[in-house]
């Protein structure tokens, strides 16, 4: 019972420590990815009720589709760094049960 505890309490501090690293970049990410749909928005907004568009303004609509996606694979990027991250932690505490368990037999 207390070998559960300690693998549950080393996941927790995995998690956590995972959290931890990819904090910063997350929020970059979201905010990018805010700002660039909230613009995307008024981009439509204003070709929905028939204003004109200036060259500029139609290419910082395509800019924002690229910054979203941009930050959506960044954000995807670290989702699936953090999960293999967590994946080896698991492999390690399951090792190291597996070889607690072993030695308690002999």
């Amino acid at each position: 019972m207390a070998d559960d505890n300690k693998s549950l309490e080393n996941l927790t501090k995995a998690i956590d420590e995972l959290n931890r690293i990819f904090k910063f970049d997350r929020y970059l990410y979201l905010i990018l990815a805010a700002s660039a749909f909230i613009f995307l928005l008024v981009f439509v907004g204003k070709i929905a009720f028939g204003n004109e568009l200036p060259p500029q303004q139609i290419v910082a609509l395509f800019g924002c589709g690229g910054a979203i996606g941009i930050s959506l694979a960044q954000i995807r990027y670290f989702s699936t760094e953090a999960f293999g991250l967590l994946k080896l932690v698991l492999i390690e505490i399951h090792k190291n049960e597996e070889g607690s368990s072993d030695d308690k037999s002999t």
